[in-house]
């Protein structure tokens, strides 16, 4: 199996972005061990992941890292409970064309004011999943998945060596509520704290869905509560095919990671966190049938840990042109 991730502009790789949009493709070529057998495979998913980590091995920065931030830039599955998207035959190439919009998540940089890990940079991750068909073999067995990744420069003309945490900690007096937004509290037998958000644009295209930014306040109302060390941010879509049934599908949106140990005599925390929608994920069930009753919402979670300790809803009203 040969797997390449290409960004390509007017015909040529190019890493370093002045902004905008930027044509992508996953590449590769698939070649069957199994030749006396398998004829072909399904391709099952395809996807493309953005990480922002902290460089702790200067010779190999692609293998180095702790990761701060994730966002799913592209996801594509089956549709309707189809388990493939097409097959592929063995020794032949397939290209899958994306978009790239790396405008708003060059903002985000690492919630941690250490001198020593502030050498941030970033990469572009794909994973490929394989079904091949062949008589003799077991199910387990079948499904065969393939990862690629390749350095990606954020902040054109200049290092992002200088992130700080100010730099998705921009001060905002008040976090503007609708009555559309819904406030949880979570109450644990240590800790009690209260999460708000709001977003910047209630409304997206299907066909250009542009950034949008979340607006977080997390409110500390206990003393001894444990604080929130990840912010995580889904999509979730529904898709009422007929009476009964319904469709759901999550995406991750982003995964902001907290440092612990610069919050711990702050009763309040305020974030703006840029993101961009799955180009894959939104038009799909709007183009397959149009009849279908189509619903979107972001959930905003703080988690303590591993542990989501509360979350809040936001609906999102997404048109087809």
């Amino acid at each position: 199996m040969s797997l390449e991730l290409k960004l390509q502009e007017n015909g040529e790789n190019k890493f370093q972005l002045p902004g905008g949009d930027l044509q992508g493709f996953v590449c590769f070529t698939w070649t069957s061990a199994f030749h006396k057998y398998v004829d072909y495979c399904n391709l099952i998913k395809i996807q493309v992941i953005l990480e922002g980590y902290l460089v702790t091995n200067p010779s190999n920065k692609l293998s180095s890292g702790k990761k701060f931030y994730t966002s799913e830039i592209l996801c594509i599955r089956g549709i309707y409970g189809e388990k493939r998207l097409g097959e592929v035959f063995p020794k032949r190439s397939f290209a899958f064309p994306f978009m790239v919009r790396p405008n708003h998540p060059q903002h985000m940089m690492p919630s941690c004011r250490s001198a020593k890990m502030l050498n941030v940079a970033y990469r572009l991750k794909t994973r490929v999943t394989l079904r091949d068909h062949g008589q003799q073999r077991s199910p387990d067995a079948a499904y065969t998945c393939f990862s690629h990744q390749l350095p990606f420069n954020m902040t054109p003309g200049s290092t992002p060596n200088q992130a700080t945490l100010e730099a998705i900690q921009r001060a905002r007096s008040t976090v503007e509520t609708s009555g559309a937004n819904h406030v949880n509290k979570a109450l644990t037998s240590n800790d009690t704290f209260q999460i708000r958000a709001s977003l910047s644009d209630p409304v997206a295209s299907a066909q250009s869905p542009g950034a949008i930014e979340v607006l977080v306040r997390l409110d500390q109302i206990h003393d001894s509560a444990k604080p929130v060390s990840k912010i995580i941010g889904k999509l979730i879509q529904e898709c009422t095919i007929e009476e009964g049934v319904t469709v759901r599908k999550k995406a991750k949106l982003f995964n902001i990671r907290l440092d612990v140990g610069e919050r711990r005599d702050r009763k309040c925390e305020e974030l703006s966190i840029p993101f961009n929608l799955p180009s894959g994920l939104l038009p799909t069930l709007i183009e397959k049938d149009r009849s279908a009753k189509v619903s979107y919402r972001i959930q905003v979670g703080a988690h303590v840990g591993k542990k989501e300790e509360c979350f809040v809803t936001l609906p999102l009203i997404v048109v087809p042109h």
